[in-house]
């Protein structure tokens, strides 16, 4: 996209891009001079160190000194045309970044919103031991998550998939609320969206997947910048939980890759904490693919909020599930339409 030339035009951009997310805190800024996107530079990082004094600067971009100060701390409070004066102001243009929405956040506060979501102290306790998390830190954006989920069932959006441009896991669908709330957080929580996530084509069976896992684990713990106290930490969704949950079937007892009824392997996801190393191991045998439709393995970086409530099937960890049916509705195709078909009974 080209740099914004007038906030007119800006202003017009974001309305288009109906279902992406705005990144505020990742604005690219551009030199008018050079003409060619600093790629390391953002707005944040230019208000956190801007090249002349912060009273100089609000004169230049024509506010207040208190203004300046408060959208520094958040620049969601600004409106587009102030944040292009402070860069013109800088001797800089801003460019907009739109992207797939990808909020993990979105999960965890429909999984709360629909009691699949437990906290206790052991969790917290857990999760800071085994990957130094503060979970509470972690789960304090939920209540706005909440607010929005709820916003977007309320004004009946899942009632007009075949509107938007993104695919949906059902065309066409009118639901009830907790339904519509799963739907919603899937749209915005999609594992194949995770930045760093990766897709592969190939076996996906549970014997190939936590040879994989345990293979990840080996290589970290023998990292010599691994830190001790820390452990590989994963859990699978896709197939391997909702066939747990019933909702499909192996092909045979002696074979666990789970078929649509074309024959077409539905998709496993893999939430670890250890991405790349996992994809490490099965990139050798399988083949990346650039759409989640041609996928039958997703890996994607882990959020804390999926270590809790997991479950087991022969021994591989498994995401909870409403986590199972969120992941699943994003994934969309035969393995959306499962995941449907198992949410429209709670």
């Amino acid at each position: 996209m080209s740099a914004i030339q007038d906030t007119a035009g800006a202003t017009s951009c974001i309305k288009d891009a109906t279902g992406l997310c705005l990144m505020y805190r990742t604005w690219l800024i551009r030199c008018p001079i050079e003409r060619t996107p600093i790629m390391a530079l953002t707005l944040a990082t230019l208000l956190e160190s801007p090249p002349l004094p912060r009273y100089e600067l609000a004169q230049r971009a024509g506010i207040s000194r208190n203004t300046e100060w408060s959208i520094r701390d958040d620049q969601s409070r600004a409106r587009l045309e102030t944040l292009r004066e402070l860069a013109l102001a800088c001797g800089y243009d801003i460019d907009v970044v739109l992207r797939a929405a990808y909020e993990p956040a979105a999960a965890a506060a429909a999984r709360q919103m629909l009691g699949d979501l437990d906290v206790t102290n052991d969790d917290r306790e857990r999760l800071f031991s085994v990957l130094g998390i503060d979970l509470d830190a972690e789960l304090a954006a939920l209540p706005k998550w909440s607010e929005r989920l709820q916003r977007y069932a309320d004004a009946g959006t899942t009632s007009t998939m075949t509107g938007r441009k993104r695919h949906a896991p059902v065309d066409g669908l009118r639901v009830r609320e907790p339904l519509a709330v799963a739907v919603e957080a899937a749209h915005l929580a999609a594992p194949q969206h995770a930045p760093g996530a990766l897709m592969l084509s190939g076996r996906n069976d549970l014997d190939r997947l936590m040879s994989a896992a345990m293979a990840a684990s080996e290589l970290y713990r023998n990292a010599a910048d691994a830190a001790p106290r820390f452990r590989h930490q994963w859990a699978f969704s896709g197939w391997p939980a909702l066939e747990a949950l019933g909702a499909v079937h192996p092909v045979s007892v002696f074979d666990l890759e789970v078929a649509s009824p074309r024959g077409k392997a539905l998709p496993a996801v893999i939430w670890t904490s250890l991405p790349k190393q996992f994809g490490q191991f099965l990139t050798e045998t399988h083949r990346k693919v650039s759409t989640v439709r041609a996928a039958t393995v997703i890996i994607a970086p882990l959020a804390p909020h999926q270590l809790i409530g997991t479950g087991e099937l022969v021994g591989a960890p498994l995401v909870s599930p409403v986590q199972a049916v969120i992941d699943s509705l994003g994934v969309g195709g035969e393995l959306g339409t499962a995941a449907l078909d198992l949410a429209r009974g709670w």
